[in-house]
């Protein structure tokens, strides 16, 4: 059986390209991802049945690994009765069928996850999932970055303040290449 596997990190700072490398290059699968965005509904259950659609679509679907982008905007730490109302009972609901789909995936299903805040995720969700957390590019050394940008096809966006910050310096230089080639 293949653990699911949560990848945590600033914005843009490769998660899910990581995810769609490991896919192609290693397990040679495609990827599915999933819009966490279109599950959560406005009625009451209709997050856990839009979720429960998701997974039971991911079991019967082609071999492949199945991305959910942006899980804390329904996995976030569950609330107790007394706060949260409807919407609170609605996302505690949500997260408990989640736990049970999650526990019982078949050994093919290869399940992935990414988020940029962790901490609020739900700690029973984190402890379903291996957690890969990539480094703030503060954290990160000079040398560090550059090899990032170089592996990233992004020579001369390492000296930017953020991943974000050097993806668009790299897009800046490839627009300017292009123009001065035109």
């Amino acid at each position: 059986k293949v653990m699911p596997m949560l990848l945590s990190g600033e914005s843009r700072c490769g998660k899910t390209s990581t995810l769609c490398w490991l896919a192609h290059s290693y397990f040679g699968v495609p990827v599915y991802r999933a819009n966490i965005g279109s599950m959560i509904g406005s009625l009451m259950g209709e997050t856990t049945r839009n979720f429960k659609a998701a997974i039971e679509e991911a079991k019967t679907g082609p071999v492949g690994i199945y991305v959910m982008d942006e899980v804390d905007g329904i996995f976030q730490q569950r609330v107790s009765d007394r706060s949260g109302g409807g919407a609170g009972q609605e996302m505690n609901s949500a997260i408990a069928v989640a736990l049970a789909l999650i526990e019982n995936l078949p050994p093919h299903l290869m399940l992935a996850a990414t988020t940029n805040e962790p901490k609020i995720v739900d700690r029973a969700m984190l402890a379903r999932f291996t957690h890969v957390v990539f480094p703030r590019w503060d954290e990160l050394s000079e040398a560090e970055r550059h090899d990032f940008a170089k592996s990233h096809q992004m020579e001369g966006a390492w000296e930017a303040d953020s991943y974000a910050g050097s993806v668009q310096a790299a897009r800046r230089a490839r627009v300017a290449r292009i123009l001065e080639g035109s």
